[in-house]
C-alpha cells in the first residue's frame, strides 16, 4: 500500500470494479453528488468482458476521476489492493461497484475522523437496497454502538454479536495512515476480507460508531456479496476464534460462544435474503 500518503485530495473514493456495467454509472455519480468536493475518485476495471470500462471511463472527462483497466484479472482482492494503492487522500473509501454513496456520507465521515484523531475509521449504517435500487431494509448498522469508541472493546462487540457491526466497506471511511499500518487486504479469510482488515486497523486504533445513514448497499442477485455468503458463516467463525485468542481482547468464553451461534443464523439468513432479491428481479 505504498501509494496510500497523507497529500492529496481529503478523501480518494477507490471503486475495485468487474462486470459492472448495469450499476457502475449509478456508483460513479452518487460520489459526484457528494456535497464536498475534496475528494478524487479512482476506478480499476478488473478486465470485464462487459462495458464495464467503456462506461466508467465516460466520467473521466472529471479531473477528479481517474478510470484504468487491469490488463489480466486479479480477482476481487487483488484489485481491492491495486486500487487502494493508488489512493493519495488523507482518508479512504473502498466503494463497492454497485452500491451508494449518500450526498453527505464523505462529508460527514472525514468531518468525524478528522475530530478524532485516535479513529482509524468511521462506521455509520446504510441501507439495503434491492437490484432497482428499492430500500429493502432502512437504516442497518452499528449494532449499539455510539461516538467514539475504544478499538478493542469495538472489535468485542463484533465478537459476541456473530457479525460485523461496521457494514460492507462501502459504508467505513478509513484513515489512510491507519489503512496503511493494517497492511494489504488478504485472503486470509476470503470473504472477509474487508472485516480482516477492520480486526486490524481496530487493534491500533479507535472507531468512530457515525449515528446515521450515509450510503447503500446493494443486495443483487449474482453478485460478489451474493456468490460468497455460503462460506461467510465458516469464515467469520474462523476469524472470531483467532479474535478470540487474543488476550488484551475483552472478551469471556460467553461472548465467544453467543457470536459463533448467531453466525449460524446470519449467514444462512443472508443467502435467504439474496434468494429472495434475485426471485423478485426474475420476477419483473
Amino acid at each position: 500500500m505504498e501509494g496510500l500518503a497523507p497529500s492529496g485530495p481529503l478523501v480518494s473514493v477507490c471503486i475495485p470494479a468487474y462486470k459492472a456495467e448495469r450499476y457502475i454509472a449509478a456508483t460513479i455519480e452518487s460520489v459526484l453528488a457528494q456535497t464536498t468536493d475534496d475528494w478524487e475518485l479512482v476506478v480499476v476495471d478488473d478486465a470485464s468482458p462487459d462495458a464495464t470500462f467503456a462506461i466508467a471511463a465516460r466520467y473521466a472527462s472529471d479531473g477528479r476521476v481517474v478510470v484504468t483497466r487491469n490488463a489480466a484479472n486479479l480477482g476481487p482482492v487483488g484489485n481491492w489492493n491495486h486500487v487502494v494503492a493508488r489512493a493519495r487522500g488523507r482518508f479512504v473509501k473502498l466503494l463497492c461497484s454497485d452500491d451508494l454513496l449518500h450526498p453527505t456520507c464523505l462529508a460527514h465521515q472525514a468531518a468525524a475522523l478528522a475530530a478524532h484523531p485516535t479513529a482509524g475509521m468511521v462506521a455509520a449504517r446504510r441501507d439495503v437496497i434491492d437490484g432497482d435500487g428499492r430500500v429493502v431494509i432502512a437504516g442497518r448498522g452499528l449494532a449499539g454502538l455510539l461516538g467514539l469508541v475504544p478499538g478493542r472493546d469495538a472489535l468485542a462487540r463484533m465478537v459476541s454479536i456473530g457479525t460485523t457491526p461496521f457494514g460492507e466497506p462501502s459504508i467505513v471511511l478509513f484513515r489512510a495512515e491507519a489503512l496503511r499500518q493494517a497492511g494489504p487486504f488478504r485472503d486470509d479469510y476470503a470473504t472477509l476480507a474487508d472485516v480482516d482488515r477492520y480486526a486490524e486497523v481496530l487493534r491500533h486504533w479507535d472507531c468512530v460508531a457515525l449515528d446515521e445513514t450515509v450510503g447503500a448497499f446493494r443486495m443483487s442477485a449474482g453478485s460478489w456479496s451474493d456468490r460468497s455468503h455460503r462460506a461467510q458463516g465458516r469464515n467469520l467463525r474462523r476469524l472470531l476464534d483467532d479474535l478470540a485468542a487474543d488476550p488484551e481482547l475483552p472478551l469471556t468464553r460467553a461472548d465467544l460462544w453467543r457470536g459463533r451461534l448467531w453466525s449460524y443464523v446470519r449467514a444462512p439468513a443472508r443467502g435467504v435474503a439474496f434468494r429472495a432479491a434475485g426471485w423478485r428481479a426474475r420476477r419483473r
